[in-house]
C-alpha cells in the first residue's frame, strides 16, 4: 500500500507540473494579436502556379479578400506562424566582425504588404512593407528587436544594410524594426530574424494568408472561401482556422501529455485508495473481537475509530514521505525532457 501511494504521488506530481507548464505556455504573449484573425493556406504549386504567376495569384487573392465586408486588413507570408516552421539564412552585416564560431543564422520569412499591421505586431521604428516594394527595386527588410540589438545596439538601425552569406553585393536595407515575437511556437526562445517583401523572395510555392476582420469567425469564414473560389475554383485551401485555434494546436503535445498524466495519476490514486481500503478492512476484520470487547468495557466509539484511522494515516504519511521527493524530482525531469523547458514562473 505504501508503495502504491508513493507511485501514485509520482504520477500526480508529474501531472501537476505538466498542467502548470501548459497553463504558463498559454499565458505567453506570442508577439501578435490572435483575436479576430483568420489563417488559410494556399498551395500555388498544386495548380501549376510558379514564379511570377504565383506572385500574381497572391496579389489577386489579397485583393479579393480585402474586398470582403468587415475585413480590415489582409496580408500573406510564405512561412506560417505557430506551425513549427521557419527558415534560416546566414547573414553578414556591414561593420560587424563575427567572432570565431559565432552563430550568424537568422530566421527569415517572406511576407506581403501590410503584414506587420495585419498581424498586429508592434512596429517600433520605420515602416511596414507596401506595394512599392517590388522585384528589381531596392531590397529591403524589417528586422526584429533581437537582430537590431545584436548588430546596432544603441543606434538607429533604419537605413543600415546587411546581406546573406551566400550572396555577394545587392545589400538589404533595413526599413523597419518590430517587437520580438515567438514565431514557430510558444516554447522556443526569441531569435533574431527579419522579413523580406514577397515580391523580392524569388521562388514561391505556397502562401499563408491572414485576414483581420471585425465580424465573428463563423460569419466571415464562408465569405473568405467564396473569395478564393472567385479567383480560382480549383485552388485547394487548407489549414483554414483562427489564429487562436492555431496557437492551441501548436500546444497539442503539451495538452496530450498533460491529459494523459492526469488520467494515469487519478487512476493510480484510485488503485491506491482501493488497496488502502482492502488492507484496513482486513485489519479491522481481524480485530473485530478486540474492538467489541473495548466497546463493551466502555471505550468511546470515537476513540476506537481514531485507533483505526491512525493506522490509515501512518500508511498514507509513509507513502507521502517516500514518494513526494522522488515525484517532484522525476516530474521536473520528465517535464524538461518532453517540453524542453523548466516550469515557467507565472
Amino acid at each position: 500500500v505504501v508503495g502504491q501511494i508513493a507511485l501514485s504521488l509520482l504520477l500526480v506530481a508529474g501531472a501537476g507540473l505538466f498542467a502548470r507548464s501548459l497553463y504558463n505556455l498559454r499565458a505567453i504573449d506570442p508577439g501578435f494579436v490572435a483575436d479576430r484573425l483568420l489563417q488559410l493556406r494556399v498551395d500555388a504549386a498544386l495548380n501549376s502556379y510558379a514564379g511570377p504567376q504565383a506572385l500574381v495569384l497572391a496579389s489577386r487573392l489579397r485583393q479579393e479578400l480585402t474586398s470582403i465586408t468587415r475585413v480590415t486588413a489582409v496580408s500573406v507570408a510564405t512561412v506560417p506562424a505557430m506551425m513549427n516552421g521557419f527558415g534560416f539564412q546566414t547573414v553578414r552585416v556591414q561593420g560587424y566582425d563575427p567572432a570565431a564560431g559565432e552563430d550568424m543564422n537568422s530566421m527569415i520569412n517572406s511576407v506581403g504588404p501590410g503584414y506587420v499591421a495585419t498581424l498586429g505586431v508592434p512596429l517600433l521604428q520605420g515602416r511596414d512593407f507596401t506595394d512599392s516594394d517590388i522585384d528589381g527595386g531596392q531590397r529591403v527588410a524589417i528586422i526584429n528587436e533581437a537582430m537590431a540589438n545584436r548588430f546596432w545596439k544603441g543606434e538607429n538601425p533604419i537605413g543600415r544594410r546587411f546581406g546573406r552569406q551566400s550572396e555577394t553585393g545587392s545589400e538589404i536595407e533595413v526599413v523597419g524594426v518590430v517587437r520580438d515575437s515567438r514565431f514557430a511556437n510558444l516554447r522556443d526562445d526569441v531569435r533574431m530574424g527579419y522579413y523580406i517583401p514577397l515580391a523580392q523572395s524569388g521562388s514561391l510555392n505556397g502562401f499563408t494568408f491572414y485576414v483581420r476582420h471585425r465580424a465573428t469567425d463563423a460569419a466571415i469564414a464562408p465569405a473568405v472561401r467564396q473569395a478564393v473560389t472567385r479567383v480560382d475554383p480549383r485552388l485547394p485551401v487548407y489549414h483554414f482556422r483562427t489564429m487562436e485555434n492555431q496557437i492551441a494546436e501548436s500546444m497539442y503535445i503539451e495538452r496530450l501529455v498533460s491529459s494523459l498524466s492526469a488520467l494515469f495519476g487519478l487512476l493510480a490514486l484510485g488503485l491506491a485508495a482501493v488497496g488502502l481500503y482492502g488492507v484496513m478492512s482486513h485489519a479491522v476484520a481481524q480485530r473485530r473481537r478486540e474492538i467489541g470487547i473495548r466497546i463493551a468495557l466502555g471505550a468511546e466509539r470515537m476513540s476506537v475509530l481514531w485507533n483505526v484511522l491512525r493506522q490509515v494515516l501512518m500508511l498514507a504519511v509513509a507513502g507521502v514521505v517516500l514518494g513526494l521527493p522522488a515525484a517532484l524530482g522525476a516530474g521536473q525531469l520528465i517535464e524538461s525532457l518532453l517540453f524542453g523547458l523548466a516550469p515557467l514562473d507565472p
